[in-house]
């Protein structure tokens, strides 16, 4: 058989997981004469009970996110608008359980990690609308993005003879545009 990558012994698991996530929101909005402020503040949060490695363990993470938002006009037709916040997003579920019972004798020695951070996005925006016509608006916005905690990879060492993989934070990335 002339195949170039065959797997003696292939991988395959089953986990049961049932993370609990828990949202809430809050936003007030002040109007002044010539100026709009929204301002908002974010809590995630996420809590589970899994077994790793052979023994029961808790993972539980709490994060908030605070949101500005400001516009004034700059004249008749025009308005600016300014917005800040933080951003969370909580990894794949496979990252976080893939192979927890630590079998490393397959063609995929990798491990989950169950205590994952969630990633962060920090956004930045500042922007002018204009009226052009009665049906027409231009929008100009200009945007950076700042994001840590990124998923990845890196050398979780040697199991047995076995050289393993782990999912940890530890990437980061930007993003900035029109």
């Amino acid at each position: 058989d002339d195949k170039q990558f065959f797997n003696a012994k292939p991988y395959g698991e089953a986990y049961k997981s049932n993370p609990l996530y828990i949202s809430a929101y809050f936003q007030d909005k002040m109007e002044f004469a010539n100026l709009i402020i929204n301002a908002g503040l974010r809590f995630d949060h996420r809590h589970d009970d899994f077994v790793y490695r052979g023994t029961p363990r808790s993972a539980a993470t709490d994060v908030w996110s605070p949101r500005l938002g400001i516009s004034f006009p700059i004249s008749e037709k025009s308005v600016m608008h300014f917005n800040y916040g933080f951003y969370y997003q909580f990894p794949r579920l496979s990252y976080y359980y893939e192979n927890l019972i630590g079998n490393f004798t397959t063609g995929l020695p990798r491990a989950g990690n169950p205590f994952l951070k969630p990633e962060e996005d920090v956004m930045y925006e500042l922007g002018v609308d204009h009226v052009i016509g009665e049906d027409l608006r231009l929008d100009l916005t200009a945007f950076f993005k700042d994001i840590r905690d990124l998923v990845t990879t890196r050398d979780g060492g040697l199991q047995g003879t076995n050289a393993i993989t782990v999912f940890d934070n530890g990437d980061y990335g930007s993003a900035k545009g029109f």
